[in-house]
């Protein structure tokens, strides 16, 4: 697929990506949605993603939206929609509405997390819903998969794409890279984008997700680097050593192409040295004194 953004100097970019995915076309009720986690789950086992990657599956639906909007009309609908989804709260204080009601929405922001605790929320506000009924069935059947991969789950009754391309479930993959989250993979459910593109009144239901293949080779080199990287040594000194003493130590260290970095201030003692070692995430220590 191809992006389109705006580079940081205020030109264009277009940007190549290369992504795959799977769709399922013709089923309206949720098994279409289970299965399509399901699949999600144990491609991303083949992935090799680790715990230390923190991934993380965002889900939302257009349902809960809908809910949160109920009441609203117009103009102030689409601003409450849109501060909602950018999570602005300052926006929220600016719409012309009852203060109670500007409480709710902000209260509505703020609930996200765990399924099963966020659920219970909007049952709270809401009542009973079918929605959220088949919501409690999505994630019954995601708690297992995601405890054995460490994946955590959040559900975010408004978490929604910018455009309003899903009618239903939709969701994110998000992992920790080195200087930023990365979306990893994405779908949901777009039944109308199906009926525009010509299918049948019967069949004109779809689900389905891509991964980014570009992104999750990035996070796969970076995590065999942080494995293969080499050993890292502290060089510290105590009261009856100086600083110029470890300099020297670092150097001779450097000389031998090895990792070494410096402790500027004096340690009172080795014990000292040992924890700052640990807090550095060195393997090693060279103390001094």
């Amino acid at each position: 697929i191809f992006n389109c953004r705006i580079a940081a100097e205020g030109g264009v970019c277009i940007e190549e990506n290369y992504v795959s995915g799977v769709e399922l076309i013709g089923v309206s009720d949720i098994s279409a949605e289970l299965e399509l986690l399901s699949l999600l789950f144990e491609a991303v086992k083949k992935t090799n993603l680790n715990a230390n990657q923190k991934p993380k599956l965002l889900i939302g639906h257009t349902k809960l939206m809908d809910l949160i909007l109920g009441g609203f009309e117009g103009k102030v609908k689409e601003n409450v929609r849109k501060s909602l989804i950018n999570f602005d709260r300052l926006e929220i204080e600016k719409i012309d509405i009852e203060k109670r009601r500007k409480d709710r929405l902000i209260e509505l922001m703020n609930c996200r997390g765990c399924p099963e605790q966020v659920i219970e929320k909007l049952e709270n506000i809401f009542g009973s819903q079918e929605i959220i009924k088949s919501l409690k069935r999505i994630f019954n059947k995601l708690s297992d998969l995601a405890n054995i991969q460490d994946i955590t789950v959040q559900l975010d009754p408004t978490f929604q794409p910018h455009f309003e391309l899903y009618t239903g479930i939709v969701f994110q993959l998000v992992c920790k890279g080195n200087s930023a989250p990365e979306v990893v993979a994405r779908g949901g459910r777009y039944d109308e984008l199906v009926s525009k593109f010509g299918a049948s009144k019967g069949q004109s239901f779809g689900v389905g997700f891509s991964l980014s293949i570009d992104k999750i080779r990035e996070l796969q080199a970076d995590s065999y680097l942080t494995k293969t990287q080499e050993k890292t040594t502290l060089v510290a000194y105590g009261p009856r050593s100086t600083l110029e003493d470890a300099l020297i130590r670092q150097q001779e260290l450097h000389d031998k192409s090895s990792r070494a970095i410096l402790e500027l201030q004096e340690c009172s003692n080795s014990k000292q040295a040992e924890r700052l070692m640990e807090e550095k995430g060195c393997s090693e220590l060279i103390w001094l004194d």
